[in-house]
């Protein structure tokens, strides 16, 4: 279940398939109400009061929590989140998460749908065929090009004593 993290095998039958899908697709729908784009990161500050602790190594005023992601132009962006909004917030985090891996899996049922895996196993290569194939790098060079370069020095060796 992509809700926990947990992947199930792939379903075997179309009705398990029609139904891993539908329950996938309900995650899905329920995970888009609270999904929130983007990875949390808390950091310490120090204040702009010369005489606080936090500058004279004291501990630093924090945890802040802020939100970046990857804008429209690529860049990366980001914000603050206010200490009422944190839990909300990592909730909708966590969600954006569960819901990539739901999408992961409902793509790989929907690839199965629509491509199924071959059941038909090639034959083994006997051991036989292997011994008598030759391997490519005891077949003979190709001496083609030895040649060419063979007759192009020695016509300008003759342009040499014509000359």
């Amino acid at each position: 279940m992509c809700a926990v993290g947990v992947r199930e095998a792939m379903p075997t039958t179309k009705t398990e398939a029609s139904t891993t899908r539908l329950r996938l697709l309900n995650q899905i729908k329920q995970l888009a109400q609270a999904a929130i784009y983007g990875s949390l990161s808390e950091t310490y500050r120090r204040c702009g009061n010369p005489d606080c602790r936090c500058h004279h190594g004291g501990p630093k005023h924090g945890p802040h929590l802020y939100i970046s992601y990857r804008g429209k132009t690529g860049k990366t962006t980001g914000y603050y989140v206010p200490h009422r909004a944190e839990a909300q917030i990592r909730q909708g985090v966590q969600a954006w998460a569960q819901l990539q891996d739901c999408l992961r899996e409902l793509a790989a049922v929907n690839k199965e749908r629509l491509i199924p895996a071959k059941t038909e196993k090639q034959p083994p290569i006997s051991q036989q065929a292997l011994a008598s194939a030759t391997p490519f790098y005891r077949r003979q060079p190709h001496r083609a090009g030895r040649a060419a370069k063979h007759r192009k020095r020695s016509a300008s060796y003759r342009r040499l004593l014509v000359a």
